[in-house]
């Protein structure tokens, strides 16, 4: 099961779905985290019948992301407002289009072995704690140790930017505890680590999609249809309440596809985050289209202002655009999937 799984989610965009020689509308750059789901659109033809094509990029760190913007090679990005705060300081014009959250399972967590000796998310002064530095990761995990009454400034953030070598270096007792986010958060857990604290004790974490402002103005049409069908994948993908039910689901949809979809990577980061994924055996639950309120901008603005990553403030209208989401998600379910 795990080796269809694997197959059926290699499937969904990490390869791209359309040869690099043709013209794409749009291509987006994706970090591999759980809340890429959604885009099973490619691989269930959801782009297609909208009217765009679309091809994923796959990056490994945010620096990559970044780099992958600057050079050119991106219209847009599946990341985070941190990611995209700092791309506007860089002088890349950006708008953030879409939240992206999980209901369930939690999508970040600090976790420890029982051999660092911390067995609590308060007791954590002192630890050496693996994160990705300035990036959502340092974000969500500042404000998990606040809930727990942990200073920041108490423990000591060791920067791990690439989210596999973070989960090697915790299972190998190279520092204390690591903030991981799905799959590698299940994984490391299945593996023997303790989740001290995960996300869900925050109101927002703040994933996100954003497109470059010359994307917006040239294909805003474009745009809209890759939200349309990502919409439509989405609330097919929170119908499914189990990983067997998505598995079935993927297995009954996508088979078809996979000979004219799936080709040669090349790169063992894609084939070892599809096997992560695949050995996690979680399914998601995921939030509804919106953009981040008002409030929830300024306090991410904030802590990046306070955390050196950026020099100056933004209006919240010059950042956030809703105006891209789509009005309404028809249901694309069948009557059998109908409550």
């Amino acid at each position: 099961m795990v080796v269809i799984f694997s197959l059926l989610l290699l499937a969904l965009s990490l390869v791209p779905a359309i040869a690099q020689d043709e013209a794409v509308d749009l291509r987006i750059g994706i970090l591999p985290v759980m809340n890429i789901y959604p885009f099973y659109a490619n691989p269930l033809g959801y782009f297609e019948e909208a009217g765009v094509s679309v091809q994923m990029v796959p990056v490994f760190s945010a620096q990559e992301l970044r780099e992958g913007i600057a050079a050119g090679d991106l219209d847009g990005f599946q990341a985070d407002l941190i990611t995209t705060l700092v791309l506007l300081e860089e002088d890349h014009d950006l708008r953030l289009v879409r939240h992206v959250g999980l209901v369930a399972p939690p999508l970040f967590g600090i976790l420890a072995y029982e051999t660092s000796g911390f067995v609590s998310a308060r007791d954590l002064a002192g630890a050496r704690i693996g994160i990705s530095a300035k990036t959502v990761v340092q974000y969500v995990t500042d404000l998990m140790l606040i809930s727990v009454g942990v200073n920041p400034a108490a423990v000591e953030y060791v920067n791990i930017p690439k989210i596999k070598n973070r989960n090697d270096m915790l299972a190998a007792g190279e520092i204390d505890a690591a903030t991981l986010p799905q799959p590698f958060f299940t994984l490391s857990e299945k593996a023997g680590a303790q989740a001290l604290i995960d996300d869900s004790v925050l109101d927002y974490v703040p994933e996100a999609i954003s497109f470059l402002t010359v994307t917006l103005e040239e294909k805003g049409d474009q745009v809209r249809a890759f939200l349309q069908a990502y919409e439509r994948a989405l609330a097919a993908i929170n119908a499914r309440e189990t990983r067997e039910e998505g598995v079935a689901w993927l297995g009954e949809e996508i088979r078809a596809s996979l000979r004219t979809r799936v080709r040669a990577v090349g790169d063992d980061r894609v084939l070892g985050f599809m096997r992560a994924l695949g050995e996690a055996g979680i399914w998601p639950s995921m939030t509804a289209a919106r953009v981040p309120t008002r409030g929830e901008f300024a306090n991410v603005q904030s802590w990046a202002l306070n955390a050196g990553l950026i020099a100056d403030v933004s209006a919240y209208d010059e950042v956030i655009d809703g105006s891209y989401l789509p009005e309404l998600v028809e249901d694309d379910m069948s009557e059998e999937d109908e409550e």
